[in-house]
């Protein structure tokens, strides 16, 4: 059954098994190969995004897509992430490694996410409208989800019955956490500025724990880290 019409409270059944299916494609298991090294620091801030999802984005804890596509094949789009509330407020975020690099390469990654988080909300109603209409159907992540995991099929936000309009807002995150870009932090410039300081922390601990290795081209990440994200449930 569709969301949309429901009163703000607990979660549907169906946006918790699509919320599940998501999880389930983002956590899908390494190695990735042909992926440089980047992409795999990136892969893993993606894994423990949806695994704080709650606590990260309160207001929209449940993941309604993962690596979602939008567009045309003239003009495509990709995001990282599309959450939402279970009715009709969505987030769109974009995440990236920006610490891995020099003064340079750190703004110029900024930018880059910055950019890419403005885009993201037209895209994101034009993926909705998509799905609600039926002008296209997109899968809910690029990836496929691991074996006995199944794709839910029906569009769960459909604006066309419940005569809703979606809201659409953007965020970016970066591995430095910084409380000028993550914007959905405390309104307190004060309180905001120690939430980010204890994010970036739990991170950089978190992602100490990690053991990343390349071998015969794939790579393989292990650690006590890592088998905590593959332990997520969804949020009740």
């Amino acid at each position: 059954a569709c969301c949309s019409g429901r009163a703000r409270g607990a979660p549907c059944q169906a946006a918790l098994a699509r919320d599940a299916f998501v999880l389930s494609c983002v956590l899908r298991p390494f190695p990735a190969s042909g992926a440089s090294v980047d992409d795999v620091e990136e892969r893993l801030m993606h894994r423990y995004a949806c695994a704080r999802r709650a606590a990260l984005f309160p207001g929209t804890p449940l993941l309604y897509a993962h690596e979602w596509l939008a567009g045309t094949p003239a003009s495509p789009y990709r995001g990282d992430l599309l959450l939402w509330d279970g009715r009709s407020e969505f987030l769109a975020v974009e995440l990236k490694i920006v610490e891995r690099g020099n003064q340079n390469f750190r703004q110029k990654r900024l930018a880059k996410v910055a950019a890419q988080a403005r885009e993201a909300v037209p895209r994101a109603l034009h993926y909705l409208h998509d799905e609600a209409f039926g002008g296209g159907a997109q899968p809910l992540c690029v990836a496929h989800a691991p074996p006995g995991v199944p794709e839910p099929q029906e569009a769960l936000f459909q604006w066309s019955r419940e005569q809703l309009t979606p809201r659409v807002d953007s965020a970016v995150l970066t591995d430095e956490f910084a409380a000028g870009h993550n914007t959905w932090l405390a309104d307190d410039d004060v309180d905001a500025e120690r939430q980010a300081d204890e994010l970036r922390e739990a991170w950089r601990a978190h992602r100490a724990r990690l053991k990343l290795r390349k071998k015969r081209h794939r790579w393989h990440v292990s650690g006590e880290g890592f088998a905590q994200l593959n332990e997520v449930e969804a949020p009740s």
